[in-house]
């Protein structure tokens, strides 16, 4: 009976660390003012300027509210940025005469960056449509 103890002790030390530990390949959050976060971050509003956004105008990124990566064939990152619309048209250069408009909104971005490809994909934009 007492060669069972160390048995069960295991189980239960191997239970409350299942507990306590993150999966592996679930998506953990990181600091949002990381460098990785915030060149992902720059690339999906850029993205979403170039392809997603049917404006004339350009929007600008303000903040990035919230972020988690997930090591998939690459390094996934889930965005949560607001971002605010500008009168600087898509073709024109920013500046300092960019000039901010009232609006603003909250996206959610996923890109997808596989370094040793130099590869890196905006897999989705989520914003709502109106500006408030």
């Amino acid at each position: 009976m007492a060669y069972i103890w160390p048995k069960v002790g295991l189980l239960l030390l191997s239970g409350l660390l299942s507990v306590y530990c993150q999966n592996p390949g679930s998506p953990q959050p990181v600091p949002v003012n990381g460098t990785d976060v915030v060149n992902a971050s720059e690339f999906a509003v850029q993205e979403f300027n170039d392809k997603y956004n049917k404006d004339d105008y350009i929007v600008l990124q303000m903040e990035i509210l919230n972020a988690t990566q997930q090591v998939v064939s690459g390094l996934m990152y889930y965005l949560e940025v607001a971002i605010q619309c500008t009168y600087c048209k898509k073709r024109e250069p920013i500046n300092s005469a960019c000039t901010s408009c009232n609006g603003q909104k909250v996206c959610h971005f996923q890109v997808w960056e596989q370094a040793w490809l130099d590869s890196i994909e905006l897999v989705k934009a989520d914003c709502p449509s109106d500006w408030s």
